[in-house]
């Protein structure tokens, strides 16, 4: 099944903000969420393009929410030039 999603309010941090809710909501719920963040970090999971494609992969979850899970997680966005971690 495709869901799809749009994140387009003028408000950065509300798009920032649904598109986490979003995941927590996809994956079931935030004690699931909250786990796969501790694992993310645990695994320091930081190369963006292996990040983007294990949530592509493992739980069918692609574009803007992975960059807003990347982004709270790491505190830093994936798609900045200056990132040594989207190599």
């Amino acid at each position: 099944m495709h869901y799809e999603f749009r994140y387009d309010d003028p408000n950065p941090e509300v798009n920032h903000k649904k598109a986490l809710n979003d995941i927590a909501d996809y994956l079931g719920g935030q004690v699931k969420y909250d786990k796969i963040v501790k694992a993310i970090k645990h695994d320091n999971l930081i190369n963006w393009n292996k990040f983007r494609l294990t949530f592509a992969f493992m739980a069918g979850i692609e574009g803007y929410p992975v960059k807003a899970l990347y982004k709270e997680v790491w505190g830093v966005d994936p798609m900045e030039e200056d990132n040594d971690n989207n190599r």
